[in-house]
C-alpha cells in the first residue's frame, strides 16, 4: 500500500508520532525515581549563576540593648551551562510512498511507518528516562571529578567538605562513609549480608550513618538540622534495605523491637547501581535552599513539525527529518543533602 505525501498527511503522521512519544513518556514515568533525589531548575538563558549565602547569621545576647553585633556574610556560586540533547527520524520520500523501508545493516527490510512508530515509543521513554540516567552518571562518578566537583572544588562524596569554605576553624565534615571510624564520623557503616552479618548488626550500622548525617552543623555552629528522607540502594541490597526500615521486629525469637521503622525513612532501589554493599542517604530538601542533584531545564523535548509546507514544497523533498530536541543540564549541588556508605 503506498502513502500520498501531503500537507494532511504529514499533519496527521506527526500527531500519531507526538501521541506515541507522550505514551511512551507517561508509561516510563510511573517507574521513575530521580525526582525524589534531584531538584528541577527553570533555565531562561545559556547559563545560569547559582549563589547561595552561608549560614553565618546567628542570633547574639544584647544584654539591655545598645550592643549590636554584625554578622560576617559569605557566599559560594557556581555555574549550570545547558546542553543540546535529542534525536531525529529521517525517511526518505520512497520510503514514505512505498511503506517500505531497506538500510544498510538491516538484512531484511519491513514497513517504514511501522519503524517510525517504534522510533516514537523508544525515543518518548528515553527522553523520560533521560534526567535519571543523568542522575546515576552524576552519582556513580561522585567520587571522582570527571564530571565536575562540588562547589568546594573538591569531588562531590568526600570525608572534608569544609564546613565554612572561607574559615577553615570551622571544620570539615564528610559525606562519603567509608574506613574506619574517628570521632563522630563513624566510618563504613555496612548492611550488605557480607560484611553485617546479622540484621541486628545491619540495623545498628544503619542507625550509625543515619545519625552522623543528622548530627552536622551549618557554618554559624548550630545543627543543620538535616532529616533523612530516602535510603537508595542497588537491587543487591533491595531486601536488606527493606528489612531494616520495614520489619517491626527482628532476632531468633522476634523480641526486638526494631526502632529504625520509626524514623520515616523510605527505602528506594534501583538497577542503576550496581556495586554490592554501597547504599546512599538522601535528606529533605526545602524548595529554597537548592538540591543535591540539581536538573536544570532549558527546553522541553519537542518533535519538530513540517506542517505548514505546501504541496509544492513537500514534492520538492526527497527525504523528510523529524527532530526530537530539548536542552538541559545536570551538577551537583550541597554535598550536605546527599551521602554515600561503603560496605569497608
Amino acid at each position: 500500500m503506498g502513502f500520498v505525501i501531503t500537507p494532511q498527511w504529514v499533519g496527521t503522521f506527526e500527531k500519531a508520532q507526538r501521541t506515541l512519544i507522550q505514551n511512551a513518556w507517561d508509561r516510563v514515568l510511573k517507574n521513575l525515581i530521580w525526582d525524589k533525589f534531584v531538584q528541577v531548575q527553570p533555565s531562561s538563558t545559556l547559563t545560569e549563576l547559582y549563589v547561595w549565602l552561608l549560614e553565618t547569621a546567628q542570633i547574639y545576647d544584647e544584654g539591655q540593648g545598645g550592643e549590636k553585633s554584625f554578622d560576617s556574610l559569605a557566599a559560594t556560586f557556581f555555574e549550570i551551562t545547558n546542553k543540546n540533547s535529542g534525536s531525529a527520524l529521517k525517511l526518505t520520500r520512497n520510503e514514505i510512498e512505498d511503506n517500505m523501508l531497506k538500510r544498510p545493516g538491516m538484512t531484511q527490510g519491513g514497513p517504514a511507518l511501522d519503524y517510525a512508530a517504534n522510533w516514537a515509543r523508544q525515543i518518548g521513554g528515553a527522553s523520560a528516562y533521560w534526567p535519571q540516567e543523568k542522575m546515576f552518571e552524576l552519582i556513580k562518578a561522585g567520587e571522582g571529578t570527571t564530571l565536575g566537583t562540588a562547589y568546594d572544588s573538591l569531588s562531590f562524596f568526600s570525608k572534608v567538605h569544609p564546613v565554612n569554605k572561607f574559615d577553615v576553624s570551622k571544620g570539615v565534615y564528610a559525606n562519603l562513609l567509608s574506613g574506619a571510624p574517628s570521632g563522630i564520623y563513624p566510618g563504613a557503616c555496612p548492611i550488605d549480608m557480607t560484611n553485617a552479618a546479622t540484621l541486628a548488626e545491619a540495623a545498628n550500622n544503619f542507625a550509625a550513618a543515619v545519625a552522623y548525617v543528622e548530627s552536622l552543623t551549618q557554618p554559624n555552629g548550630k545543627p543543620r538540622m538535616l532529616k533523612v528522607k530516602y535510603a537508595l540502594a542497588g537491587q543487591s541490597e533491595k531486601k536488606r534495605l527493606h528489612e531494616i526500615l520495614s520489619t517491626r521486629f527482628f532476632g531468633q525469637d522476634g523480641s526486638t523491637e526494631n526502632v529504625l521503622t520509626s524514623y520515616g525513612i523510605e527505602p528506594v532501589t534501583a538497577p542503576e547501581l550496581t556495586t554490592p554493599g554501597e547504599y546512599y542517604l538522601a535528606c529533605e530538601q526545602l524548595t529554597s535552599e537548592g538540591g543535591a542533584l540539581i536538573f536544570q531545564d532549558r527546553s522541553p523535548y519537542v518533535l519538530t513539525s513540517y506542517t505548514p509546507e505546501t504541496q509544492a514544497q513537500l514534492q520538492l523533498r526527497k527525504e523528510f527529518l523529524w527532530s526530537y530536541d530539548g536542552r538541559n543540564a545536570v551538577a551537583y549541588g550541597h554535598p550536605y543533602l546527599l551521602f554515600k556508605v561503603k560496605p569497608t
